[in-house]
């Protein structure tokens, strides 16, 4: 990925001025958004993934005082941080493990808005300890989760499929030959993929879902 000659130039004059160029190795924010050149989208997840948890330490103060009801917390969860981390997610290309982390990542902040407490258990010599880590995360992630259903706070996978859904929809009324039509038809002229299994593309749950709802 080294470049050489005037490849080598970090800039490059145009007629109105000069214009950065971007490194393969680097990224660039553009309207809220981690733009690069390797694993955009698994970037761009971690970006809003940590945007989101800087929204939380702004108002963590409101959203962990037991002063106010939890499903008010909840409410301002769903209406301050959901949408930080959410942002532009339509246009993702998900995998299983990208959606393991945006669960893991809502969960753990829901733990911390919901705090339950560690419970005491008996143990077979019949003393009295506290429960384990592993029960409590396992107690306390039901117990959020059954909270935010309750206060009507969508899961952030859910939240994402929602959104790709509605916005394939916008894009399939579309009649004209804007980029967003020809970027989803564009196939490339030449070239060919690397040996090994094809990466994901946006529109593959998509065909997927057709495919076996139409049994094609």
């Amino acid at each position: 990925s080294k470049r050489h000659g005037r490849g080598a130039s970090d800039r490059i004059e145009l007629d109105f001025g000069a214009v950065e160029i971007l490194h393969i190795d680097s990224h660039t924010e553009y309207l809220g958004r981690l733009l690069g050149f390797r694993d955009f989208h698994g970037e761009e997840i971690d970006h809003r993934i940590a945007k989101g948890w800087g929204k939380f330490h702004k108002f963590k103060a409101e959203l962990c005082c037991r002063s106010y009801p939890l499903k008010e917390r909840l409410k301002l969860f769903d209406s301050l941080i959901t949408p930080s981390v959410l942002y532009g997610s339509g246009c993702w290309t998900m995998t299983r493990a990208r959606e393991k982390q945006l669960q893991s990542a809502q969960r753990r902040i829901l733990r911390l808005i919901c705090q339950p407490g560690r419970r005491k258990v008996t143990v077979d010599n019949g003393s009295v300890e506290d429960e384990t880590w592993v029960e409590w995360v396992q107690r306390a992630t039901h117990f959020a989760e059954e909270a935010m259903k309750t206060a009507g706070a969508e899961a952030w996978v859910h939240a994402q499929r929602r959104k790709k859904w509605r916005w394939a929809g916008h894009v399939a009324r579309m009649t004209d030959e804007r980029w967003k039509v020809l970027s989803l038809a564009w196939e490339p002229a030449k070239g060919r993929r690397n040996v090994g299994r094809p990466r994901l593309r946006w529109a593959y749950c998509l065909d997927q879902f057709f495919a076996s709802y139409f049994d094609f």
